[in-house]
């Protein structure tokens, strides 16, 4: 039951991040915030490319919110895995950023505006939607640029590593069931978790292809962490 348990947390997480999130989405940080930045808060350097603190505060907040945890008050170890795991994200995103850029690889214009008019359609009116962008320090330009980058690194994805392809087998869900059920008594019945369970392992499918793509691409790379 308690593998289960995981199982079921760790995907409720997966799908409230998004499957790429930690590998592309806030791979563009804000440009305003990082302007201001200093030379003593560069971390790391990606093929001469900076990493700021800046950048891993953003994502240490994103993990954090999904694991539950408040940084104010965490313990050092706790603090310490999310640093460890903000800059691996933090350059992972850098290699995927520079891999397409160096393909050539863009989105459509017309995919960027349609996702565009779907975050403008979350605000009842303009002046709220550039209200909320000016409080992260964006404009609607720079939202657009955002938007393009993060969308031509999730089409390059999926058309490199055939991510959407992936499948999972009735079979894979009825072993992963009979696996945890084994190891507890009056788990869920079959039927009322499958759905969660095939969504859990095509999770963890597609992360195994981003993370062997991100380690290809650490390999060839050269990496500062100063």
């Amino acid at each position: 039951m308690k593998k289960l348990i995981v199982v079921i947390v760790i995907l409720i997480a997966a799908i409230a991040a998004g499957w790429y999130v930690f590998s592309t989405k806030g791979s563009n940080t804000n440009t305003e915030a990082r302007s201001v930045a200093q030379a003593g808060d560069i971390v790391a350097r990606v093929n001469g490319e900076a990493i700021l603190s800046v950048d891993l505060e953003i994502i240490k907040a994103q993990l954090a919110a999904i694991q539950g945890v408040d940084i104010a008050t965490a313990q050092a170890d706790v603090k310490e895995r999310l640093q460890t795991t903000a800059l691996d994200t933090r350059i992972g995103q850098v290699l995927i950023q520079q891999e397409v850029t160096a393909s050539g690889f863009v989105a459509p214009a017309k995919d960027v505006e349609e996702r565009l008019a779907e975050i403008r359609s979350q605000f009842d009116t303009e002046e709220a939607f550039t209200a909320a962008l000016a409080a992260d320090g964006l404009t609607v330009d720079s939202l657009r640029t955002q938007v393009a980058n993060d969308l031509a690194i999730q089409l390059y994805l999926e058309e490199t590593l055939g991510i959407t392809d992936v499948e999972v087998t009735d079979e894979e869900v009825r072993t992963s069931y009979a696996e945890a059920a084994a190891q507890a008594e009056n788990v869920p019945a079959f039927e009322d978790v499958q759905d969660q369970i095939k969504a859990f392992i095509l999770q963890q499918k597609q992360q195994g292809l981003l993370d062997d793509f991100v380690q290809k691409l650490r390999a060839n790379a050269e990496i500062q962490v100063l």
